[in-house]
């Protein structure tokens, strides 16, 4: 990506983040306080938030290079908490992308589920593979008292001992 690119990308990208709490603010009860503290905030910050903004479309396009990359990472995180965020991005995580048992409305009951099903994805990072992410979790699952059941016919996997 070209550092033309980066800036054009960079620009909206920063207005948006000075502008996303005002948006909020309006719908918000004390959306006149908040404006207020927001507004300040920026004014006496502004500065320095250029500042950062223009370190940051001047690093390197680095996607070849781990090193690189992690040094940039680094970076980031360290523009990020200067700004009160914790950056997590570049860590494993596991996303809980929904849950289902029971029922509401009209077919709720007042009886324990016989099922539950959870759908769950992972943020993988260098040296993590799918298959021990999910050896881990499971295992994991086991520990606390779940039954984990396992799709082999849909993965195409064979069972394991």
């Amino acid at each position: 990506m070209t550092r033309r690119a980066c800036k054009l990308l960079a620009a909206p990208l920063a207005l948006g983040l000075a502008l996303a709490p005002v948006a909020v603010a309006q719908a918000a009860p004390g959306a006149d306080e908040v404006r207020s503290a927001v507004r300040a905030w920026r004014q006496s910050h502004a500065r320095s938030v250029v500042e950062d903004l223009a370190r940051l479309v001047q690093l390197p396009n680095v996607a070849g290079n781990r090193e690189q990359m992690e040094r940039n990472a680094r970076h980031l995180f360290i523009l990020l908490r200067k700004r009160g965020f914790e950056a997590r991005l570049l860590l494993p995580a596991l996303n809980l992308r929904g849950l289902s048992a029971g029922h509401v409305g009209e077919q709720a009951t007042n009886s324990i589920p016989t099922e539950a099903r959870a759908s769950i994805d992972f943020r993988l990072v260098p040296d993590q593979s799918p298959s021990g992410v999910q050896a881990a979790v499971e295992a994991h699952l086991r520990r606390q008292g779940f039954f984990v059941v396992e799709l082999l016919a849909r993965l195409g996997q064979e069972p394991r001992p």
